[in-house]
């Protein structure tokens, strides 16, 4: 420290003023580098989010066709078939075709890392379910399809991981997307399944102990699927009160749906 400061006492003023100058563009360099870095992380951050987000439209509709599709199944076996309900079924069929083959276009072009070879394995899998459907018990069918869905909600979920969609910083888009990804998808597959029991109940005009007590667990965990959406987004709205004027309506939505399964699932249980 000695020798640097007499080796700067000793020099010029402008050879002084010419060092420090060097040092304080070195300085503002490697700033202005780390600056431009985390700056080009964020965009590509975002931008795979994009790409996530873009993807989801898609297989929310192949997740409401599936949920159809294996509600109406369930009443076509239990009614032993009825010719009028097999119509209902293979155009529910070709729904749901017609959604694979759009979720195949777009997660080709995202190219989201280890999201195809899921969706590949989902497809074979619920292709030849479809395929089957005339051989299988009611029971068999239903269980089939919620295998069904389930792996469609494992895709949202990587997808939700690989495109950073759950890994967002700011507060209120977390809670959000941890609606969207997880808690949601929940409760609306909940839903379907009471739904697809509940036809079946309905059409046979008759309960096993069984259903009635699946009816039950599938109620329970839409009702604790709903508190835990409900205090996301209250945190939601703590850190981003502008956006409860467009989340309320939409939840509200939510739990009056899950009210009117209430109802059905009453109905079926005080018969």
């Amino acid at each position: 420290m000695n020798l640097l400061r007499n080796v700067m006492d000793n020099l010029k003023y402008p050879y002084k003023f010419g060092i420090v100058a060097i040092l304080v563009m070195i300085y503002t360099s490697m700033m202005s580098y780390k600056l431009v870095s985390t700056y080009n992380e964020n965009i590509e951050f975002s931008k795979l989010e994009v790409v996530g987000a873009k993807t989801l439209p898609y297989i929310k509709q192949l997740i409401i066709d599936t949920q159809k599709l294996r509600g109406m199944t369930a009443r076509y076996l239990s009614s032993n078939k009825d010719e009028n309900l097999k119509y209902k079924v293979e155009d529910l069929q070709n729904a749901v075709n017609d959604d694979l083959k759009k979720l195949n276009n777009i997660l080709k072009a995202s190219n989201i890392k280890d999201v195809y070879p899921l969706f590949k394995d989902l497809k074979s899998k619920l292709v030849s379910l479809n395929n089957s459907v005339d051989s299988l018990t009611t029971s068999e069918s239903i269980n089939g399809y919620i295998n069904i869905v389930a792996k469609e909600m494992e895709l949202v979920e990587k997808i939700g991981d690989m495109s950073n969609l759950v890994l967002d910083p700011n507060l209120d888009t977390l809670y959000l997307m941890d609606a969207v990804i997880h808690r949601l998808f929940i409760i609306s597959e909940n839903m379907g399944q009471i739904r697809a029991i509940g036809s079946t109940i309905l059409t046979k005009k008759d309960s096993t102990n069984k259903q009635r007590t699946r009816l039950n667990v599938l109620y329970s965990g839409l009702r604790n699927a709903l508190k835990s959406v409900n205090a996301g987004f209250k945190s939601a709205y703590s850190y981003n009160s502008s956006i409860r004027p467009v989340i309320s309506p939409l939840f509200n939505e939510v739990r009056e749906k899950i009210n009117n399964n209430a109802k059905m699932i009453n109905k079926i249980l005080n018969k």
